[in-house]
């Protein structure tokens, strides 16, 4: 038997003086399937700057630039109805039809309203993962230390 965490990501986005934070699974369930370049995830509950919202996302490989475009729900980002844009590293490995997002952190060329500045994106692997880690280190220990006490 094989133990897996379905561990869920937080993610963390600055750009331009604003934040962006988010959750998905570390292997979401795409809302389209048409394109081998990208996928989107719709009606993604975010905090802008604190503040709940609602976006929709969409994630492109690297073959059309990387990165992740941010359209907030009835929110003007800095001033334009405009999408968010941050273009730079693929965020996922696999094909966009089963993508799993990878963790680390992450500079990325912000774009809005004609503006162009960075953005940093920040993927953490939520703490269940670590206690799993963990969990699986204790057992070992306990495991030599019980086998140690038997010679």
């Amino acid at each position: 038997m094989v133990a897996k965490a379905d561990s869920i990501d937080g993610f963390t986005l600055t750009e331009f003086g604003h934040t962006i934070t988010w959750f998905l699974p570390s292997t979401p369930t795409p809302d389209n399937s048409a394109s081998p370049h990208f996928f989107t995830l719709d009606n993604v509950p975010v905090s802008y700057d604190g503040i709940p919202a609602v976006a929709d996302m969409e994630f492109a490989s690297s073959l059309i630039g990387g990165g992740v475009s941010i359209e907030i729900a009835g929110e003007d980002f800095n001033g334009s109805p405009d999408p968010f844009l941050a273009l730079g590293t693929q965020l996922f490995s696999g094909q966009t039809s089963s993508p799993t997002f990878l963790t680390g952190q992450y500079s990325l060329m912000g774009e809005h309203a004609q503006e162009i500045g960075s953005a940093i994106l920040v993927i953490t692997p939520e703490p269940s993962t670590f206690m799993l880690l963990g969990s699986g280190i204790l057992v070992v220990a306990g495991a030599a230390r019980r086998k140690l006490s038997r010679v």
